[in-house]
C-alpha cells in the first residue's frame, strides 16, 4: 500500500499555511484560502476541508506543537507583564487617593489651625482604583492558570493582598460603605 503524501507539505504556500495555523486561524478557513476544498452535496456549497489541515498538524510532530506552545506562552507572559504594569498604576492612584489633595482657594491651599493644609479625599476615585486592582488580580490569577507564573509573581500578588495598608483600606471602605448605606 502506497503512503498518502500530505497535501500541505507539498503545497507551494506551505510556510503561509503553517503561519496561519500558528496564528490560530480556523482550519476550515485556512483550507478554503489555500484551495483544500470539497463541495457539499446538499447545496453544492464549496467548503474548506479542515481535515487536510488537521492531518498536517498531526504529522508535524513535537517541534510544531512546541512552536505553538511557545507562541501561547509568549502571549500569556506579555499579557501578565502588561497587567502588572497596570496594577502598578492602580497602586499609585490608590496611594494618591489615600494621601488626598489639598483644598485650594484661589490657587492658595486652605490651612487648618495648626498650619497643615486641609485635605480633600476622593472616595469615588479610591473605590474605582480598588475595583480596578481587584480586576487586575483576578486577571493575573486567570493568567497564572494558563501561564507558568514565576514564584516572585505569585509572591507579589500575595504581598499585595497581605499588605497592612491594603487591609486598612478595605476596612475603611467597608466603614464608608456602611455609613453611605445608613444615610
Amino acid at each position: 500500500m502506497a503512503s498518502v503524501r500530505c497535501r500541505v507539505c507539498s503545497h507551494d504556500s506551505r510556510a503561509a499555511i503553517e503561519q496561519a495555523i500558528l496564528n490560530n486561524k480556523p482550519k476550515a478557513q485556512i483550507a478554503l484560502t489555500f484551495g483544500f476544498t470539497y463541495t457539499r452535496r446538499k447545496d453544492n456549497k464549496v467548503m474548506g476541508d479542515h481535515k487536510v489541515i488537521a492531518n498536517h498538524i498531526d504529522h508535524m510532530g513535537e517541534a510544531f506543537r512546541a512552536a505553538m506552545d511557545d507562541r501561547d506562552m509568549a502571549s500569556g507572559e506579555a499579557l501578565a507583564a502588561r497587567m502588572r504594569a497596570l496594577d502598578a498604576e492602580v497602586d499609585k492612584v490608590i496611594e494618591r487617593a489615600n494621601d488626598g489633595m489639598p483644598v485650594m482657594v484661589a490657587d492658595v491651599p486652605l490651612l487648618n489651625d495648626d498650619g497643615t493644609p486641609v485635605m480633600r479625599y476622593d472616595n469615588r476615585l479610591l473605590l474605582a482604583a480598588v475595583r480596578e486592582g481587584r480586576a487586575n488580580i483576578e486577571m493575573l490569577a486567570k493568567l497564572a492558570g494558563k501561564v507558568e507564573a514565576e514564584p516572585e509573581d505569585l509572591d507579589l500578588v500575595r504581598a499585595h493582598l497581605q499588605n497592612p495598608k491594603a487591609r486598612a483600606l478595605l476596612a475603611a471602605l467597608e466603614e464608608l460603605t456602611s455609613e453611605t448605606q445608613e444615610t
